[in-house]
């Protein structure tokens, strides 16, 4: 929460270690009528380290899901619960602790949306219009893919070259330069090189790719020559 400067004479703020989840629900009725989640691959804050900014989708039957569950299903009744899609991100720490980040009444940014819906065939965007206003929810979905998407930080250069993804997974990847464009480093999380989509029935498949991806993969070459 941000309030006016002139408000508060101080903040405090706590260092959290550990992995980075969301969890996305959908809410008509006062109930929660279908309940998604993804692990991040880093602390958002990596991304301004140049790291990826990403998630992979959980199974329902992944142990860190229904504990997210329950702690989403705790924070939106404390809301009171009006329907709509909801957006909640929580760190798990090493001793096992979900630790409430924040909770947004709308559906997630970036391409988590277009993941869930490579995953079990849900549009979020449309199912927090269709709660608002008519009060339907769609049934619990069933996954049909695995399926992750990243975001690639861009760094201070002249562009060069895109490189071509070597993944088996299917995958959209877009890019918002051009070779020959001036790249600056990030200022937001939106200030990105570009957007990675991808899907997969083989779960370690997809699990190859993710590690092809956020370890050392170069997406791009920059040259600082003008």
């Amino acid at each position: 929460m941000r309030t006016q400067p002139t408000d508060y004479d101080y903040e405090v703020d706590e260092f959290i270690e550990g992995d980075l989840y969301h969890c996305d629900a959908i809410v008509t009725g006062g109930q929660v009528r279908v309940m998604l989640s993804g692990k991040y691959f880093f602390p958002l804050a990596s991304f301004f380290d140049d790291k990826v900014c990403g998630s992979v989708a959980l199974s329902v039957e992944d142990e860190a899901h229904r504990e997210l569950a329950a702690l989403n299903v705790k924070v939106l009744k404390a809301l009171g619960m009006p329907n709509g899609v909801y957006h909640l991100e929580a760190f798990r720490t090493h001793l096992g602790e979900l630790i409430f980040l924040e909770v947004g009444a709308r559906p997630a940014g970036a391409l988590v949306p277009e993941m869930y819906e490579k995953a079990f065939d849900i549009n979020l965007h449309e199912a927090h219009i269709l709660a608002q206003v008519c009060g339907e929810s769609p049934v619990q979905p069933r996954k049909l893919f695995e399926s992750f998407w990243l975001w690639v930080p861009p760094q201070e250069g002249i562009l060069t070259q895109i490189n071509a993804l070597s993944i088996k997974s299917q995958h959209e990847y877009t890019v918002r330069f051009k070779v020959g464009e001036c790249l600056k480093k990030p200022k937001e999380i939106v200030d990105r090189f570009g957007g990675v989509l991808a899907w997969d029935r083989c779960f370690e498949y997809l699990s190859e790719d993710i590690s092809i991806l956020t370890k050392a993969f170069r997406f791009f070459e920059i040259t600082q020559d003008l």
